[in-house]
């Protein structure tokens, strides 16, 4: 049921779409890592000889564990790891604004906008003013601050239009 409802939802099935390949990626970066690992290990068992051959694994498969969780620590973004990368951007921009990046990452509205934009990629105009409890031209507002300081960015999905994190 779950699965038909994913199907009917396009904006849903994009960004299923996106987290499956990103999984996929991973898995299969992870596969090559370990066969490049194998090989070392064979590969230096000539070298080192038939003794050093579990002292070498020991420190091959801590390499590869450490790297795992490295990946891991990148996947995870949070809100202040986000305004943190917006600060230091240089980047240009139209137009003229009495807002600088402090006020508009100090707005309560903007952080939920963003929070929700975060937690999911994809997200809908609608669903947006659901989850964040504003009137339409508020939304709008706080959505245009955003997209003109390019914090987020839209895409129009047939019918919708979907907020993506940049």
């Amino acid at each position: 049921m779950a699965l038909m409802k994913l199907n009917s939802d396009k904006p849903t099935r994009k960004l299923f779409h996106f987290f499956l390949l990103k999984f996929i990626l991973s898995i299969f970066s992870l596969v090559i890592l370990s066969v490049v690992l194998f090989q070392l290990i064979n590969s230096m068992d000539d070298f080192l000889g038939p003794n050093d051959e579990n002292t070498l694994e020991i420190i091959l498969v801590s390499i590869l564990i450490a790297l795992v969780l490295l990946l891991s620590i990148f996947e995870v973004l949070t809100v202040k790891e986000y305004r943190g990368y917006f600060i230091r951007k240089p980047f240009i921009q139209k137009g003229k604004s009495y807002l600088t990046l402090k006020d508009i990452f100090e707005n309560e509205n903007r952080l939920n906008i963003l929070k929700q934009i975060l937690n999911n990629p994809g997200i809908h105009q609608n669903e947006l003013m659901r989850n964040c409890n504003l009137q339409k031209g508020q939304l709008q507002w706080h959505l245009d601050v955003l997209l003109k300081h390019r914090i987020i960015k839209k895409e129009k999905y047939g019918q919708y239009t979907i907020y993506f994190p940049i």
